[in-house]
């Protein structure tokens, strides 16, 4: 019996979800112990409010979300700040 429930623990702990900063939930890859690919942030009511984008373990591109869920500012690799308007035009 433990065996079984040791199994699924380490199986739930290497999956690709990985949570808990007060107030938001992350969840992404990790390839070679380095996050990959696309890590999405989630607020309390589980609404995204955060987008990362990954190559190689660096980052490269980040979305912020407002609560209505449209894109608000944009960060590329060099810390640039781009911000949108958030009326959807």
């Amino acid at each position: 019996m433990r065996i079984p429930f040791l199994f699924l623990f380490i199986l739930f702990l290497g999956a690709s979800c990985f949570a808990w900063p007060e107030d938001s939930i992350k969840a992404g890859k990790l390839k070679h112990g380095q996050r990959n690919g696309t890590w999405t942030y989630y607020d309390q009511n589980q609404h995204i409010s955060k987008v990362e984008k990954y190559r190689k373990g660096k980052l490269r591109q980040t979305y912020i979300f407002n609560s209505s869920g449209r894109v608000i500012e944009r960060i590329n690799r060099k810390g640039h700040v781009i911000k949108l308007r958030a009326c959807g035009c």
